[in-house]
Protein backbone atom coordinates (compact mmCIF):
# COMPACT_ATOMS: atom_id res chain seq x y z
CA UNK A 1 0.00 0.00 0.00
CA UNK A 2 1.78 3.56 -1.28
CA UNK A 3 1.05 6.44 1.25
CA UNK A 4 -1.74 8.23 -0.33
CA UNK A 5 -3.60 4.81 -0.07
CA UNK A 6 -2.64 4.96 3.54
CA UNK A 7 -3.96 8.57 4.56
CA UNK A 8 -7.15 7.76 2.40
CA UNK A 9 -7.85 4.76 4.21
CA UNK A 10 -7.03 6.40 7.54
CA UNK A 11 -9.41 9.18 6.83
CA UNK A 12 -11.80 7.11 6.10
CA UNK A 13 -11.33 5.02 9.44
CA UNK A 14 -11.13 8.56 11.64
CA UNK A 15 -14.53 9.38 9.97
CA UNK A 16 -16.45 5.93 10.45
CA UNK A 17 -15.21 5.91 13.73
CA UNK A 18 -16.75 9.47 14.96
CA UNK A 19 -19.35 8.49 13.31
CA UNK A 20 -20.30 5.38 15.02
CA UNK A 21 -19.27 6.61 17.80
CA UNK A 22 -21.89 9.55 18.21
CA UNK A 23 -24.92 7.58 16.31
CA UNK A 24 -27.39 9.03 19.33
CA UNK A 25 -28.96 6.18 20.83
CA UNK A 26 -32.91 6.22 22.53
CA UNK A 27 -32.24 8.16 25.80
CA UNK A 28 -30.57 10.23 23.77
CA UNK A 29 -33.52 10.88 21.58
CA UNK A 30 -36.28 10.96 24.60
CA UNK A 31 -33.97 13.60 26.33
CA UNK A 32 -34.10 15.38 23.00
CA UNK A 33 -37.70 15.29 22.93
CA UNK A 34 -37.91 16.58 26.42
CA UNK A 35 -35.72 19.53 25.63
CA UNK A 36 -37.76 20.55 22.32
CA UNK A 37 -41.08 19.97 24.42
CA UNK A 38 -39.88 22.42 26.95
CA UNK A 39 -38.43 24.76 24.68
CA UNK A 40 -41.53 24.77 22.96
CA UNK A 41 -43.61 25.13 25.95
CA UNK A 42 -41.68 28.02 26.89
CA UNK A 43 -43.70 30.05 24.10
CA UNK A 44 -46.98 29.80 25.43
CA UNK A 45 -47.45 31.61 28.40
CA UNK A 46 -47.25 29.17 31.81
CA UNK A 47 -47.06 26.33 29.92
CA UNK A 48 -43.49 25.75 31.01
CA UNK A 49 -45.34 24.76 34.74
CA UNK A 50 -47.65 22.20 32.77
CA UNK A 51 -44.45 20.67 30.77
CA UNK A 52 -42.67 20.28 34.66
CA UNK A 53 -46.05 18.50 35.31
CA UNK A 54 -46.37 16.15 33.18
CA UNK A 55 -43.46 16.35 30.71
CA UNK A 56 -41.55 13.15 31.87
CA UNK A 57 -44.73 11.51 31.41
CA UNK A 58 -45.65 12.33 27.76
CA UNK A 59 -42.05 11.77 26.70
CA UNK A 60 -42.31 8.31 27.95
CA UNK A 61 -45.31 8.08 26.15
CA UNK A 62 -44.04 9.71 23.03
CA UNK A 63 -41.11 7.25 23.07
CA UNK A 64 -43.24 4.38 23.38
CA UNK A 65 -44.72 5.24 19.92
CA UNK A 66 -41.72 5.66 18.09
CA UNK A 67 -39.71 3.30 15.69
CA UNK A 68 -35.97 3.63 15.63
CA UNK A 69 -33.40 2.13 13.30
CA UNK A 70 -30.04 2.11 13.20
CA UNK A 71 -27.79 2.18 10.18
CA UNK A 72 -24.43 2.52 11.63
CA UNK A 73 -23.11 5.92 11.43
CA UNK A 74 -26.92 7.43 11.46
CA UNK A 75 -30.13 6.51 13.31
CA UNK A 76 -33.70 7.15 11.75
CA UNK A 77 -36.61 7.54 14.29
CA UNK A 78 -40.27 7.82 12.91
CA UNK A 79 -43.07 8.79 15.21
CA UNK A 80 -47.00 8.71 14.36
CA UNK A 81 -49.74 9.85 16.78
CA UNK A 82 -53.48 10.08 16.01
CA UNK A 83 -54.99 12.17 18.31
CA UNK A 84 -58.45 11.49 16.95
CA UNK A 85 -59.33 14.96 17.70
CA UNK A 86 -56.89 16.83 16.35
CA UNK A 87 -55.34 15.04 13.61
CA UNK A 88 -52.57 12.53 12.92
CA UNK A 89 -48.53 14.13 13.74
CA UNK A 90 -45.88 12.17 12.07
CA UNK A 91 -42.34 13.14 13.19
CA UNK A 92 -39.19 11.94 11.68
CA UNK A 93 -35.82 12.25 12.77
CA UNK A 94 -32.19 12.03 11.67
CA UNK A 95 -29.63 11.48 14.37
CA UNK A 96 -26.00 11.72 13.72
CA UNK A 97 -22.97 13.47 15.28
CA UNK A 98 -24.62 13.19 18.87
CA UNK A 99 -27.42 15.74 17.57
CA UNK A 100 -30.78 15.16 16.04
CA UNK A 101 -32.63 16.43 12.45
CA UNK A 102 -36.27 16.58 12.69
CA UNK A 103 -39.52 17.48 11.07
CA UNK A 104 -43.24 17.53 12.11
CA UNK A 105 -45.73 16.46 9.83
CA UNK A 106 -49.49 18.06 10.83
CA UNK A 107 -52.00 16.19 8.30
CA UNK A 108 -49.85 16.60 5.64
CA UNK A 109 -48.67 20.16 6.61
CA UNK A 110 -44.74 19.92 7.23
CA UNK A 111 -42.75 21.93 9.30
CA UNK A 112 -39.20 21.82 9.96
CA UNK A 113 -38.44 21.36 13.76
CA UNK A 114 -35.32 22.74 14.78
CA UNK A 115 -33.59 21.74 18.54
CA UNK A 116 -30.34 20.75 18.83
Amino acid sequence: MNTPTKAITAIIGIIATTLSSTNPNMPDYEHFIQRCALEKAKQISGADLLYHLVGDVSAKFFIRHTERRDYLFISTYGTELNTYVGGTYRIGAVGMLNNFYARLEHDGERQEWKCY
